[in-house]
């Protein structure tokens, strides 16, 4: 389940957006994002910290897959113009999959 809230900032973080994640097996993430953050690191942050909880909640399941045929490690985050993207850690980012 992923709850996404604008109460309860932890210390220090100023205003902005904090998003938990609940996995299935009872675990969870919060991430909080603060206001003053440019968007696209925003974006970069909250993909990246939400893809470690979810490796390690899957026992190292690579979440998001790569695209790349053959490969079984997991994807990496990138934003380009606001938009977040996965790709193959391995092509330079020329092999793009949401």
């Amino acid at each position: 389940m992923l709850q996404v809230g604008t109460e309860g900032a932890a210390p220090g973080t100023g205003s902005g957006v904090h998003v938990t994640l609940t996995c299935p097996d009872g675990t969870s993430v919060t991430v909080d994002l603060d206001g003053a953050l440019p968007e696209p690191e925003a974006l970069l942050l909250l993909a990246e910290q939400l893809q470690d909880s979810v490796l390690e909640s899957t026992g190292g399941h690579p979440a998001p897959r790569c695209p790349t045929p053959g490969h079984t490690h997991p994807a990496t985050p990138h934003v380009s113009h606001g938009t977040l993207d996965w790709h193959c850690p391995m092509n330079n980012g020329q092999d793009l999959h949401l």
